[in-house]
């Protein structure tokens, strides 16, 4: 089992009883206090700000600063990493989230969690030296959809994957895309379960090389796919723009040196 699975296996054992999130509601203030602060330093300082951004997500590539203890020298290879600091990941995630949300859809509950290199829980305040984040959206009628910014250590490609879970029986469909900057995109549907425990499964997960995916995840309980296509609230193309289009990730231009 990969890393990310194994996550994703704890994430939702967690979730199922998780109240109303604390943590994510003041992950969000923070967050967007130091949006707005990052946004008057840009103003006044150009180029500087946009350095001291990538100072932080090359950091946070190397595992060095707050991430990890490193030898002081940065890497040059090309591909996504953090386009935040690790503390504020879970409030960027929050506002990819309600801006593809669609319509008025009730979100009762919501927590946001950090994990480590070994996958151990981060307290909240140390979230800056976290390397794999979650926030899961408890929705009506049983609805959790789940958006988490992983550090990968799987060799395998999008297109591989696809192919290993077309071969498994739990597995509805699966589609492979590159998009025109390199990234590779997997969709994908299962099942788990049978009869009225059965669930259903949606999820879009976006690659972009370097050592960083994000994964967004829409389940729901239902007895068919025909049943589950209609209580799913998000369609593929919010999905992918929850991954793609709020600034989860950023791209490393490769150093030719």
């Amino acid at each position: 089992m990969s890393i990310e699975d194994t996550l994703k296996e704890r994430i939702t054992q967690m979730s199922a009883d998780v109240q109303g999130g604390p943590s994510l509601q003041r992950a969000i203030q923070q967050g967007r206090t130091r949006r707005r602060r990052r946004a008057v330093a840009r103003v006044g300082s150009g180029v500087a700000s946009v350095c001291a951004v990538g100072v932080i997500a090359g950091a946070a590539m190397s595992g060095l600063g707050p991430f990890d203890h490193g030898d002081g020298q940065a890497p040059v290879a090309g591909g996504s990493t953090l386009a935040v600091p690790g503390d504020e990941m879970v409030g960027e995630i929050n506002d990819a989230f309600y801006a593809e949300l669609p319509g008025r859809v009730d979100v009762p509950r919501s927590v946001g969690r950090a994990y480590d290199q070994n996958l151990d829980p981060v307290p909240e305040p140390e979230w800056a030296r976290a390397v794999n984040w979650d926030a899961t959206f408890s929705l009506p009628k049983g609805e959790r959809v789940e958006i988490s910014v992983l550090r990968s250590e799987s060799a395998a490609s999008s297109a591989q994957r696809c192919r290993e879970d077309a071969r498994t029986s739990d597995s509805l469909h699966c589609d492979f895309s590159v998009r025109s900057d390199g990234s590779e995109v997997l969709e994908s549907d299962r099942r788990y379960g049978n009869g009225d425990g059965r669930r259903f499964e949606r999820q879009v997960e976006v690659r972009s090389g370097g050592q960083y995916l994000v994964r967004v995840e829409d389940v729901v309980r239902a007895s068919t796919y025909e049943q589950a296509e209609a209580k799913w609230t998000l369609d593929l193309d919010e999905m992918s723009k929850m991954a793609t289009d709020h600034g989860l990730l950023e791209q490393r231009p490769t150093d030719h040196r």
